[in-house]
This record gives C-alpha cells, structure tokens and sequence, in this order.
C-alpha cells in the first residue's frame, strides 16, 4: 500500500517511548504494526521514570521539551501545560490527520487531543492506561469530593463523552466507564510478542545482575513508583534471605527502598539503572522468576493490565505476585505460577513447587502470550478500533436534509450596511438559499429584506471598551441565533471565534478584509515602537486563524497568501453589475469646472491633503467618512472642495455620475501596495477614469489598460500634472472610461465573485 493511500493517526502521549529507552514502549509496538495506518507519536522529550531528557532517531517520534517533574506538583502540572500546547499546535500543523489517539495518565492530554480533532475535524480517540482520579484517592493522595477531585472527575466525564471510541487496558474497568456515558468500550491489553527463554542469553558477569546468595533469583523489572509494592518486596527479601532479589527501574521509590536495604541489612537484594527494551531479554534470561508486586490499593479490584508481567511470560518466566483475585482475571483459569495476596508467602510456595507443576505454568504461559495478548492480536483490535472511528465520523458528515443552512455574520466594528458584508456577501448567500442573519451595532436596519439584522445590544463605542467588550456581546447575540456557520469580519472577534469552533458544532469563517500585519504598520494613532510587536502578534494570529477554523475568506489573493489554499476562498471586493446600469452620457467639451471626485474613507493617508493641493481651479467631489485630521483639511480647503459626508451604498453610483474623473491618491505603505479599493472598481463602473497611486498590483488588476492615470503620491508636481492632463482633454477622459467600463464588465464584477463564496459555503454545509 503506498504512503499516501495509508490512513494517519497521531498519538498524544507525553511518556511515550522509543524501543531505545527502557519503559513504556506499548505505543510504539502496537502502533508499528497496524495494517494500512501510519503514524506519528508526539512525546515529552524526558523519561518518565529517570527524568533524563532523551533523543531518538525513530521517525515515527517528535519529541517536545518538557520540563522535569521532579519539583512536585506544581512541576508536574507545568510540565503538563507545556507537552499539552506543543502537542495540540503539532496536531493541527499536521499534514495528514484521519485520526486524534490520546492517552492518560495525566488529563490534559485528552483535552488537548479533543481540541486539535475538533480543530481538524477527526475522529478523537481516548486511551485510558490508569484511572484518574480513582487511583490517587485510592493512594491516598487526594481526597474524595474536594475540589481538585471534583474538577478532574468533570475532566474525566466530559473527555469520556467527547470520545468517538474510548480503549482501556481492562476489562475490569467496562462498568466505570459506561457509568462516565462512553460507548462504546474497546480493551486492547498490554502485551508483548512471545520469545522464550532462548531469545536472551543469561549475562557473563551475573554478579553484577544479581546478589551473593544461593538463590533462586527473582527480578522486578518495571516503575519503582507508589503503587509497585516496593515495600512488599523488601519485605519477601527480608522473609527469604536465601533468595535473590534484583530490582531493575526507576522512580520515586527507588532511593527510599534502597535506604531501607541498607538499614536493614539486607544482603540479597540488588538494585539496577532501567535498560532500553532490547537489553532486557539479555537479563531476564539470568533469573528463574519475575516479581509483580502492587501496593494494596482499591482502584486495582477495578482492574489492572501490567506491563511487566507480560514481560516475565514473554521471556516465559513463572510469576510471583500478590496482586491476588486481580490478576486471576487477567491470566483465567490457567496458573502462571503463584499469585496470593501475599508476596513472602508467593515466593514460599513458588520455593515449594514441583517440577511438573512448574511446566503446566509454561504452557499457559505460552498459549495466552501467542493469543490474547500478543502485540499482533492487540494491533489487529487497535486497527478495527481505528477504522470504526473512521466509519462513525463518515457516516456522521453524510448531507441531512435541512430546510435552509444558517449563517450568520458578526461584527462589531462595522456598521450595519457595510457594503462587503451586507450588500456582497449577505445578499449572495441568501440569493443561494441560504438563511442570513446579521450581528451589528446599531441602529437596526433592513435594506436587504431577505437578510435579517439583529443589533448587540448595549454595544459600547470607545475603541478600547468595543475591542474588549464588543467582540463577546456579539458572539453570544450570534449563538442564540442557533447558525450552522458563523462568518467574522473582525480580527478581534478570532480569539472567541476559535472557542466557538472547539466548543460548539457551529463552523467559524474569518472574512480577512485587509492584510492585517501590515494595516497594524499603518496605524497611526500606535506608537511606531510597538508596532512591530503588535504586527508579530497579528501574524500568529491570522496564522492560528487559518488553521484552526473552518475556512477563510480573503478580499484579495495578496490577503489569502497569508492562509491555507485549501481553507481558504478568494472573494474580491467588485460592485454588483447591477447596482451600475447605463453609462450617462459624458460631456466631451464644456464651460463648466472639470469635477474630480473620491468616494470612501478619508484620512491623511488616504490622500487627502494631494487631492485638495492637486485640483486647485477644478471641482473637488468628496463623499464619505472622514476621520478628524480630514475634516479639519476640508475645513481649511478653499471653496472648489464639496464635501457630502458619508453616503449610503445605494447613492454611490449618482455620487460618481457627477464626475468627469476619480481619484485614488492613497500613500505608500504596506497595507495598500497590493489592496484592491473597491472605489478603484467602482469608478471603472461608472465609466469614469481615474488617476491612481502607481503600485504594481494596481497595474495588474487592470490589465494595463489605458483607463487611469498612474502618479508617485509623494511628489506633489507628478499629482498636478496628472489633474492638468486630464481636465485638459475631455474627450480622452471619456475614452479612458468607457474602456474602464468594458474592463469591468468583462471581469471585475462581484457577479463573477458570488459563485466562488457560495461554493465556498456548500463545501463547508
């Protein structure tokens, strides 16, 4: 099967293992072996139970730093946060993900693991290796119905039911589980392949494996934590002085237990530095039984699936342990050796029994390590598990028969009859069947009656109070709406959008008017100190946008760049064709003052100050908003400027209808070299010409054609001579428009747009 047609799922385990290191590979195994899936398993870059920071070279790892937690709690938690982001922004930066597999122990694993499949929009798996927070109540380590118990039970319960599938390690643990809501419930036990004893030839130098005694030698090989009877252990060492014990792990344990070792005086027990996995087969080989002992805690009546054990009958080694009735559940009716509630007595029988006895114990050792819990027969489930997952989430997304799909779009920086979202966008979708709503500030409006405002209520008007505030009033004013998509044209509004997509079924849309790092380089009302930092930040921001929500919407490819191809749809800013009918007819030769005109938002770095010092001796038409260091140019202006104030949309076109030519002397920065004004459009539109800032992208758009003007802004004698020249000869500003008006026509209409956006939108319903 090649690569590409192999299904990919990605495992989140912040104590995952290469096979180089000595621990907790079970992932690695199992996930090697799966038929038709590859891989990738995301870990902290430290060993759970040396906490030595590690590296490997298998290409199925990316470890992540994470710090040690040997500091306590608050280590501990830290480095849970820090493995926890990593792993989720690697989950969704993922080229290929079909499925999200996340372990515990620790529970921020799981939500992180939800978060990045409902980002991608894949099946989320929950593996559960250990019960939390059962297993530290039963430590004693935590106590039941206390706010930290009740703040992970919630996280337990609601990752349970977010889950497609949830596997455990048990059996024993089904009821728990289906108590928490989950169906449905997978086991896939550890386990290990079969090898035997002739897999590892016995060490040279087996002093250094094992105490100065007579023996027999037994070997606990596995964590030396507070739940791994360490203390048993010592205790069968002290009860047996004859027989070797050979401790081999690490963990919080480790150094107590040796203190105890030589308080005691106990000559027969040997401690050992963990090994990697190859290695272990070597040892085992040097000693007659393998230890598994357990602390005596309630969560273990639930349950347990020991790795260490399948170790020892994977080396086919007999069993001491005093897991008791526990691990009878795990082996059935056939003895692997001696199991009790009692480690020194285990090994007082296991000292007792016969040869013959001993051989039965190898052949139920073998038939249940080449069946049930064979790494191969656990992948085969694992794989089913997978593929289920795959099907469920399939079958989820087949088309429902809907009335009408809902959408709405949300801003609270723009007005109610912005021209892009409303008059464009609303009226396109509900032309195409769908159900459009619309979430602004005030005052209530209803100019396209088939799109339906609803106005946030209270919204606040200061900029820092609307940035703050606003963004929540209308998110919250949108989800009572109940929408299938929700469309936002503000980037304040992103960080909420992203709750919304990982917290609800609604599907979030980013509508990216501008190229945002760089509109933030132009701002000037910011301290030129910090906007670099705030553009660095808008960046990430689109950047987190792009991936992690449903889709974008771009008003200009330079714009849509900046965002996912295959998220992301291109819906430039043209004029509806039929919001501009018939051309008037232009004057070619008149007594009267040549008009020029602009129509949109005015500011110093829109060009204010060169349209009014250009069209000295002409008329100057201005029709829009203008922020007060415009409106004091205005004021200033001699009596050939006529200023109208804003507009409504639908007066534009007999605005434009007055002017012989437009003006479009925007400054040159970054946000404007590869924009596309929608006054620009509009004047082609009404079949007037126009003189431009000369950027390239300007250029571009009109194919080079000899409709407008092109001038350096920044020298003010190009400007004059440019108005000189087209106020100067009528006849050819009438040509120059009327093959504007063919050039929009032919391409520059938002008529070509609307499929792309509604096409857009089907793919997402």
């Amino acid at each position: 099967m090649s690569q590409s047609s192999r299904r990919h799922v990605v495992v989140l385990n912040q104590f995952a293992l290469p096979l180089s290191q000595g621990g907790g590979t079970r992932h690695t195994e199992l996930f090697s072996r799966l038929d038709g899936w590859s891989h990738q398993i995301i870990a902290g870059n430290r060993n759970h139970y040396t906490q030595e920071v590690f590296r490997t070279q298998e290409k199925s790892f990316r470890l992540v730093p994470v710090s040690t937690q040997r500091g306590g709690a608050a280590a501990r938690l830290a480095g849970w946060v820090a493995y926890s982001a990593q792993a989720f922004w690697h989950t969704v930066r993922a080229p290929r993900v079909d499925v999200v597999y996340a372990s515990t122990p620790h529970p921020l694993t799981p939500l992180a693991g939800w978060a990045a499949a409902r980002v991608r929009r894949a099946p989320f798996v929950l593996e559960v290796r250990d019960l939390w927070p059962e297993s530290i109540v039963s430590a004693g380590k935590l106590k039941r119905g206390s706010a930290v118990h009740r703040i992970l039970s919630a996280v337990e319960r609601f990752s349970v039911r977010q889950a497609d599938q949830v596997v455990g390690v048990t059996e024993g643990w089904d009821s728990h589980f289906r108590a928490l809501g989950s169906t449905p419930f997978h086991v896939v036990p550890n386990g290990a392949e079969f090898r035997g004893k002739s897999a590892g030839q016995p060490a040279r130098d087996l002093s250094k494996l094992r105490p100065d005694v007579a023996g027999p030698f037994g070997i606990f090989a596995g964590a030396h934590g507070p739940k791994d009877g360490i203390d048993a252990i010592l205790d069968a060492a002290s009860a047996h002085p004859t027989v070797g014990f050979t401790l081999i792990g690490s963990g919080v344990m480790k150094d107590p237990a040796k203190e105890r070792v030589q308080r005691e005086g106990l000559s027969n027990v040997t401690f050992l530095d963990p090994v990697p996995k190859a290695e272990l087969a070597g040892i085992l080989a040097a000693f007659d039984f393998g230890i598994h002992a357990v602390s005596p805690l309630n969560v273990f009546s639930k349950g347990m699936s020991p790795n260490k054990l399948f170790d020892y009958l994977a080396h086919d080694m007999p069993v001491v342990s005093n897991a008791g009735g526990a691990l009878d559940r795990i082996v059935g009716d056939g003895p692997i050796g001696v199991v009790t509630s009692d480690l020194a007595v285990s090994v007082a029988r296991f000292l007792e029994t016969g040869t013959d006895e001993k051989e039965k114990w190898a052949t139920n050792r073998r038939n249940l390590m080449t069946g049930r819990y064979s790494r191969t027969s656990s992948a085969r489930t694992l794989k089913g598990i997978l593929d289920a997952a795959v099907a469920s989430r399939t079958a989820s997304r087949r088309p429902r028969q809907r009335r009408r799909p809902r959408v709405v779009h949300v801003s609270s920086a723009h007005g109610p009859v912005d021209n892009r979202i409303l008059r464009k966008e609303c009226r396109a979708l509900s032309d195409a069947g769908f159900d459009v709503h619309l979430v602004t500030r005030g005052p209530k409006q209803q100019v396209v009656p088939s799109v339906q405002h609803h106005v946030i209520e209270r919204a606040p008007t200061g900029r820092l109070a609307r940035m703050a505030v606003g963004p929540w009033k209308a998110i919250l004013r949108a989800l009572k709406l109940r929408p299938q998509i929700v469309h936002l044209h503000d980037p304040e509004l992103i960080p909420l959008g992203l709750l919304v997509e990982l917290m609800t079924p609604v599907k979030v849309v980013f509508d990216a008017h501008e190229d945002l790092p760089a509109q933030v380089m132009g701002k000037h009302y910011l301290p030129k100190s910090i906007r670099p930092a705030i553009a660095r930040f808008a960046s990430l921001l689109e950047n987190v946008a792009g991936r992690c929500l449903s889709g974008v919407v771009a008003a200009t490819p330079a714009v849509g760049r900046s965002f996912p191809p295959a998220r992301t749809a291109v819906v430039k800013n043209f004029p509806w064709m039929g919001d501009y009918g018939d051309l008037p007819v232009r004057r070619e030769t008149s007594g009267e003052p040549f008009t020029f005109g602009y129509v949109g938002a005015m500011s110093r770095i829109r060009g204010i100050d060169e349209m009014i010092a250009a069209t000295a001796g002409y008329r100057l038409l201005l029709a829009g908003q203008a922020d007060e260091y415009a409106r004091r140019a205005i004021e200033r202006a001699g009596d050939h400027v006529e200023y109208v104030g804003a507009v409504s949309a639908d007066r534009i076109p007999s605005i434009l209808a007055q002017m012989d030519a437009g003006l479009v002397l925007l400054h040159d920065v970054p946000n404007y070299r590869e924009s596309i004004p929608t006054k620009l459009i509009e004047y082609m539109a009404s079949g007037i010409p126009f003189i431009a800032t000369d950027f390239e992208a300007w250029r571009v758009l009109v194919d080079r054609e000899d409709v407008c003007i092109f001038v350096d802004v920044s020298k003010p004698q190009e400007v004059c001579e440019a108005v000189e020249q087209m106020a100067s000869g009528r006849g050819e500003a009438t040509r120059r428009g009327r093959r504007g008006r063919e050039l929009f026509e032919s391409n520059l209409t938002f008529d070509s747009q609307a499929g792309a956006l509604v096409d857009f939108y089907r793919s997402l319903v």
